[in-house]
């Protein structure tokens, strides 16, 4: 669960999120500089690891975020494919995948931190590069495909 993103944080917020019981004690220090747990370089906010070592930034840090990569897509859906070529590309979202471009089998998401998935509503969609992406109410690509013409 990530840390608040404003107000009091305590140590039991950072207990929980390095996955520590609540009545372990444990020094800001070492927490800041990944001593009990390595801290999560895909969470957009996390401690920079140098003194002075403060509470604040430890404000949103999300310990089971995920590497995404940010692909522009269309808002609009589709139900085939010629249809779907048509569509306006005009929205950002993530992938989990290891290349620029999203691959079959590969999930999207809403935010950089791979929190909350797309539900495609096993519709089409098209991305840069002329390409076509189906994506299921998972948010899994099932289908990737170039228009035609």
């Amino acid at each position: 669960m990530p840390t608040p993103d404003s107000g009091p944080i305590s140590f039991n917020d950072l207990n929980a999120a390095l996955g520590k019981s609540s009545s372990t004690t444990i020094s800001l220090a070492s927490a800041s500089l990944g001593y009990y747990t390595s801290i999560n370089v895909n969470s957009i906010d996390r401690p920079d690891g140098s003194a002075p070592y403060s509470m604040t930034e430890w404000y949103g840090y999300n310990e089971n975020a995920i590497a995404t990569t940010i692909f522009n897509i269309s808002s609009a859906t589709a139900i085939d494919l010629n249809e779907a070529c048509a569509l306006v590309i005009d929205t950002s979202l993530y992938h989990n995948g290891l290349n620029a471009s999203p691959d079959i089998g590969d999930y999207v998401f809403m935010d950089a931190e791979g929190n909350e998935t797309f539900n495609g509503g096993q519709s089409y969609y098209k991305i840069d590069g002329n390409l076509l992406l189906g994506i299921d109410n998972t948010g899994e690509i099932l289908a990737k495909e170039g228009c035609r013409g």
